[in-house]
């Protein structure tokens, strides 16, 4: 399995958080491969395994032409998630017809408001967290957000497109629990140490993030 995150200038808190990132990684699976997805110019962030770049486009163009590039079994995330244990198990079936091509994770979290039903309809899954081992996939869409508007190419329009593609059962996937892999913490308590995969996801729990990051960084 390898670990990819995307990841350009444009977002300086990023690079904080994919170092951390990265150190989860790091303590969790030390054998797995960490890449960056990024444009042209961007930098690197220290102590990744390979940086693939691509010409600059919009977020959701750039990002899923990433993901249609690169082969083999893939954990795609977002720069603000903490892998806290192996979660390679999740690949432990064989490739076919039969087995998952995508694996995304439920947004069934008891302590989080539920979402506004057009969002949820149009956005079941959060791309922030994605299994992958079927590149074709994110061709379709990639292509399918080059239809899109500028605004959607921007920001959501990879996440609707996955979404979409999703609905219409072309492609097997699975939904994995996402109280496990890819858990929104509300606090710094106890429950994070029931979930595999944390994500940081909004405003709020950037500053959860950024206080876990000052607290091991003290006690490295």
């Amino acid at each position: 399995m390898n670990v990819g995150f995307y990841l350009t200038s444009g977002d300086a808190p990023g690079y904080v958080y994919a170092d951390a990132l990265v150190r989860s990684v790091r303590a969790v699976m030390p054998d797995v491969p960490v890449h960056q997805f990024t444009d042209m110019t961007s930098p690197s962030v220290w102590g990744i395994d390979a940086t693939q770049r691509l010409p600059s486009a919009p977020l959701s163009m750039l990002r899923s032409a990433h993901y249609a590039s690169v082969k083999g079994e893939w954990l795609f995330v977002d720069t603000d998630v903490i892998i806290q244990r192996d979660v390679r198990d999740v690949f432990d079936y064989p490739d076919d017809e039969q087995v998952f091509k995508i694996a995304v994770t439920s947004r069934n979290w008891s302590h989080v408001p539920p979402l506004d039903e057009s969002f949820a309809t149009a956005m079941p899954y959060c791309a922030g967290v994605v299994f992958s081992r079927w590149p074709k996939f994110w061709q379709e869409v990639h292509e399918a957000v080059a239809r899109m508007s500028a605004k959607d190419q921007n920001w959501f329009g990879d996440q609707r497109a996955m979404c979409d593609i999703l609905a219409t059962h072309r492609y097997f996937f699975t939904i994995l629990d996402g109280s496990i892999y890819q858990y929104p913490p509300q606090s710094d308590g106890p429950e994070l140490s029931q979930a595999a995969i944390v994500h940081y996801k909004g405003p709020s729990r950037k500053k959860l993030l950024m206080y876990r990051i000052q607290q091991e960084l003290a006690l490295a």
